[in-house]
């Protein structure tokens, strides 16, 4: 249950630090408790910057039918990455992952670097990252049971396919501008940052690794629903 409770106590931060309060230090805590359910969960405060960055543009950016509300209103917004990078629970929050981050590359709690790439928790670079990326974002996009034929925690070609046409159905929508600047740039960047620690594994290709990303799935499949919306 790592994964979940992991989810939830990470959900919880993030509703946290959108707060305009001193309740917002409480991120703190509740990202702690995510990391000890999950160590992959290390890569939440850049979901956290991202989400700042998104709101804080949108803060800053000029509404419609003002000066300035022209094509750069597509852009990514600047002013807030800035505002964001400057929010001093998000530096903690950074501050606290690098610790652990830092920790666990000393400690090898897995034993992975003694025992090389035959070492379960084993990871590097090389070819599997192409085919877990591959993987996790054909099982992002293929869940439903029509099109499910099978069941595998492994890397998985079958749903190559299906991993290359959402990567370009990705490419598509960060180029429509009503939904680049609804932050969908942002929860893409989000799924690969929730992804990132998992990637790297050799012989871990597991469909409970999506645990996370999928929020930031989530968050982008909102954005495009909201665009098409509106």
């Amino acid at each position: 249950i790592g994964d979940p409770l992991a989810l939830a106590f990470g959900l919880a931060a993030l509703l946290l630090i959108e707060r305009r309060d001193g309740w917002r230090w409480l991120a703190l805590p509740a990202f702690g408790a995510a990391l000890l359910c999950k160590e992959s969960v290390a890569t939440l405060p850049l979901v956290a910057l991202l989400a700042g960055t998104t709101r804080h543009g949108a803060e800053t950016a000029p509404e419609p039918g003002l000066a300035g509300a022209g094509p750069a209103a597509g852009r990514w917004p600047v002013q807030g990455l800035v505002r964001a990078a400057r929010d001093r629970v998000t530096l903690a929050l950074f501050a606290v992952a690098l610790t652990y981050i830092a920790y666990l590359a000393m400690a090898d709690t897995m034993g992975s670097r003694q025992a090389g790439s035959e070492a379960a928790y084993a990871n590097g670079w090389g070819g599997h990252v192409l085919g877990n990326a591959l993987s996790y974002l054909g099982w992002t996009v293929n869940f439903a049971f029509p099109t499910v034929r099978g069941f595998t925690d492994a890397r998985d070609p079958v749903v190559y396919g299906w991993a290359l046409a959402a990567f370009a159905l990705t490419l598509v929508g960060l180029a429509w501008a009503p939904l680049r600047r609804r932050g969908f740039g942002a929860a893409c960047l989000a799924y690969v940052a929730l992804l990132l620690p998992v990637l790297l594994l050799r012989s871990h290709t597991y469909h409970y690794y999506l645990e996370l990303p999928m929020l930031a799935a989530a968050w982008a499949q909102a954005l495009v629903f909201d665009a098409i919306g509106t």
